[in-house]
């Protein structure tokens, strides 16, 4: 029974933990310079549409150099060397990854009571 708990917490930290981390991947940010929207992660992807100087969009998740953003507009990729994320944003970010550090430390607590427990 206390075995049972035990996994029941370990669980829902994890949850909780997974659920922190895929959040933290959508910012605020703004278009440092005109550049295109394409419809994947590189030029050689059609272009769908294009940001113009400091057009605020929300970055949704990067891979590599490139990331996907909405916008007032087609959605799309563009590369990360003309984003940036709002000063504002950045501070929330880094407040997201003290907490994800902190879910990640009560996660392991919990994962060592369960394998001391064996």
């Amino acid at each position: 029974m206390k075995t049972d708990k035990i996994i029941l917490a370990a669980a829902v930290a994890a949850m909780t933990f997974t659920g922190s981390i895929s959040s933290v991947f959508a910012a605020e940010g703004y278009a440092r310079s005109p550049v295109n929207v394409r419809s994947g992660p590189g030029t050689r992807y059609a272009r769908v549409d294009a940001l113009y100087r400091n057009e605020n969009v929300t970055i949704i998740e990067c891979r590599g150099s490139w990331c996907y953003i909405q916008h007032n507009g087609p959605d799309g990729w563009v590369s990360a060397n003309y984003l940036s994320a709002n000063q504002a944003v950045q501070s929330r970010r880094t407040n997201k990854h003290n907490q994800d550090v902190a879910a990640a430390a009560i996660f392991g607590v919990i994962a060592g009571a369960i394998i001391a427990s064996h």
